[in-house]
Order: structure tokens, then sequence, then C-alpha cells
């Protein structure tokens, strides 16, 4: 019984992964940490965050240097329900395409990042004051 309540429960974490597009590494006794390299290429571009302020308190978020083989739309519906404003995906002809949100929501769009292992901690820029 204890089985398939485990199993089960792997199932619907694998479900949710999935609707996010995240992958899911499964460790044995014998995996060697070391060995594993979680994030491809850490000298890639960066992603910067940036915040432009609009009027008066009002300021917008952005995020450029994503991977392209993103899905940005997931990505940005996702922000957008957690971090509570609207947003959308834009292409500037500097940065590619950018996810925009509105208000300055800058250390949570770096926590989402490396929680959810889109990139390292060490790959974002942080712009703004």
């Amino acid at each position: 019984m204890l089985t398939f309540i485990i199993k089960l429960l792997v199932r619907r974490v694998e479900n949710i992964f999935n609707k996010f597009d995240i992958n899911i590494v499964y460790l044995s006794k014998n995996t060697n940490m070391a060995d594993m390299n979680l994030f491809d290429d850490v000298s890639a571009a960066p992603i910067h965050i940036r915040i432009q302020s609009r009027n008066g308190r009002k300021s917008i978020s952005s995020i450029s240097g994503l991977d392209k083989d993103l899905d940005l739309k997931k990505l940005c519906k996702y922000l957008k329900k957690n971090l509570k404003c609207n947003g959308s995906v834009s292409e500037d002809n500097t940065y590619g395409k950018v996810i925009i949100l509105q208000g300055d929501h800058r250390e949570k769009i770096k926590l989402f990042l490396v929680d959810n292992n889109i990139c390292p901690e060490a790959k974002i820029i942080i712009h703004g004051v």
C-alpha cells in the first residue's frame, strides 16, 4: 500500500514538473554529485534583470538573455500568477525576446530562476538601484 502511494505521488510531481518544462534528475546510491553538471554552460551569456521607472511610483521589470529553448510565454504566465502582476513577452531589437512585468520584482525573479534551476545564480545580473 505504501509503495502505491509513493508511486502515485511521484507521478503527480512529474506531471507538475512536465507542465512547466522542468527536468527531473533521479539520483541513485551510486550517483556522484561531482560528476553531475546541472548547469550546462555557466560562461554563456548572462541573464539581465532590469528595472525601468515609468511615472512616480510605477515601474517595470524586464528579463532578457534567457535561453532560446525556454518557452517564454509559459514562464511569463507562471511569473504573472506568482507575482500577482501583469506582463508580456516582447521582441526587442537589442536584447531579443524580453519578459516584461509590471512592478519591481527583481529579487523575486532571481529567486525563481535559481530555485527552479533555470540558470545558476552567478549568471544573473540585476540592474538598477
